[in-house]
């Protein structure tokens, strides 16, 4: 049976054996930034009720990633643990992609290969990942979600509470489950509680990301308002390199995302999954976060899931929206529409697997973060006894995963910490120079000591006579340009650095 499977399946199995083995090298190359130091750092240095229910309601990520990773440290694993239990993510996600999913072949490989599932997806240790592949294995076992009910709630309860992306897919999928249940008559206790699941975990998830009274952005949920920030997620989402921009390629891409929900019609549950999932993703970039390229894939994301299920509808819908196009448009098939998308789709994933190679080249060649270089140098300092300060704190916060038992004064914060708090003491001092930050740590540590100061911009020349530049990093890094470092000592009389 083994030799059967081998064999039925060898093309599947070089495919990703390739894509491990070239993710995986790239990986040996990646220098984690401050986004994914954060969670080491909140894992490593909190007890697990203070991560849980008081700083990560500071970080707008749910529970998910943070568990994952707690028990490495605990048990004594390096840094570099994390980066590679996603990578082992990625591919079981990429193995479910391959050989489960209903996708043509070649729709499959330029997926995988593409920047996102290449890259962003695998190489970058952030809390996407774990909730795409939960999402897969909820694609996976989407047919049975009526004769298992509970194994389908707990999928979806437990997407939820990956990153807020994925639980507007949780939400929707738990929508349509329950209309499903009322229309078909489905409930059982089985699928009673299967929907209860669904519904605490997503309570638990407004617990975890409802912001704290001294959440830096206190001043409302809805923070900003600008409607660009749609189209610019679309994009993304279809063109990920930023050199692929312009009024055509926005154009493009939100042909290719209507094409896609047109295609998606013809069964009402995954059209309204569709709308209810872009109308959330349009709110949360328009009013609430920006984001950036990571989280406008989830339009991507979205639709992968979406087309990977519709099969299921194709044997039983509530309602078939077959024969309304067919009298409008009768040359417009739900085959013909989904060979369109999928055409389409195909083209910019091409040009995505093209970005990918080039951001390989741009990995393996410079520094994605300057943080591991600057902790490297650090390592090599007496600073035992010297108090450190980073300034500012997220930028810091990248050195310290490499320097166990290091913690810095953070300016900012106005506190002693390895990661960063984004606060009201924080957005109060979100402007703070350089000079100030000085002030600070004077009249916190009352002015009398050595000081080490890690900064991201160089000291003006009027300090050039009060602190000694001990290094500066690299400024090439091609990923996070801003994670850039000058240590600087401020020696009081009698005092050693070595």
């Amino acid at each position: 049976m083994k030799e059967n499977f081998f064999l039925k399946n060898k093309i599947n199995i070089i495919i990703i054996l390739s894509y491990a083995v070239s993710t995986g090298f790239i990986l040996c190359f990646h220098e984690p930034w401050g986004d994914e130091a954060e969670a080491w750092l909140i894992a490593r240095d909190l007890d697990f009720f203070s991560m849980i229910f008081r700083q990560i309601r500071y970080c707008g990520t749910p529970f998910i990633w943070y568990t994952c990773i707690f028990p490495f440290y605990k048990l004594s694993f390096p840094y570099f643990t994390m980066s590679v239990l996603h990578w082992l993510m990625s591919v079981a996600a990429g193995s479910l992609l391959l050989f489960r999913s209903p996708f043509p072949l070649f729709l499959k490989i330029l997926l995988l290969f593409s920047y996102y599932f290449a890259f962003e997806f695998a190489v970058v240790a952030r809390c996407y990942t774990p909730g795409i592949l939960l999402l897969f294995f909820i694609a996976v076992f989407y047919k049975t979600r009526f004769s298992n009910p509970i194994r389908f709630g707990i999928l979806t309860g437990l997407l939820g509470n990956t990153n807020s992306l994925c639980a507007v897919l949780a939400a929707g999928i738990g929508l349509v489950y329950f209309i499903e249940l009322a229309v078909y008559k489905k409930f059982s206790i089985r699928t009673f509680s299967a929907f209860i699941i669904m519904l605490i975990s997503g309570i638990f998830v407004i617990v975890q990301l409802y912001p704290p009274d001294d959440l830096s952005n206190s001043a409302g949920i809805f923070r900003h308002f600008n409607y660009k920030y749609f189209y610019y997620a679309v994009k993304n989402a279809f063109f990920p390199a930023p050199y692929f921009c312009g009024a055509a390629v926005n154009i493009f891409a939100l042909l290719l995302l209507t094409a896609g929900m047109a295609a998606l019609s013809f069964s009402l549950e995954t059209l309204l999954l569709a709308l209810f999932s872009v109308i959330c993703y349009a709110g949360l970039f328009v009013f609430i976060y920006p984001g950036s390229h990571r989280q406008h894939a989830f339009f991507l994301i979205m639709l992968i899931f979406l087309f990977w299920i519709e099969r299921v509808y194709r044997e039983k819908t509530i309602f078939s929206l077959q024969n309304l196009w067919i009298r409008r448009w009768p040359q417009l098939s739900a085959d013909i529409m989904k060979k369109i998308f999928f055409t389409a789709l195909a083209a910019s994933l091409l040009l995505s697997v093209f970005h990918t190679a080039y951001t390989w080249q741009l990995e393996y060649q410079f520094p994605f973060s300057a943080g591991k270089e600057t902790a490297r140098f650090l390592k090599t300092l007496n600073i035992a006894d010297t108090p450190g300060v980073g300034h500012p704190s997220w930028n810091a916060q990248a050195v310290l995963p490499w320097l166990p038992g290091l913690k810095l004064y953070y300016p900012d914060n106005e506190k002693i910490s390895t990661f960063k708090t984004p606060d009201a003491v924080m957005i109060k001092n979100i402007n703070m120079s350089n000079e100030d930050a000085i002030t600070a740590a004077d009249n916190f540590f009352s002015g009398n000591t050595n000081i080490l100061l890690i900064l991201r911009d160089p000291l003006p020349e009027k300090f050039k006579n009060d602190f000694t530049l001990l290094f500066r990093s690299r400024d090439d890094a091609f990923g996070i340009c801003s994670e850039k470092y000058n240590i600087y000592f401020r020696k009081k009389p009698g005092a050693k650095i070595h």
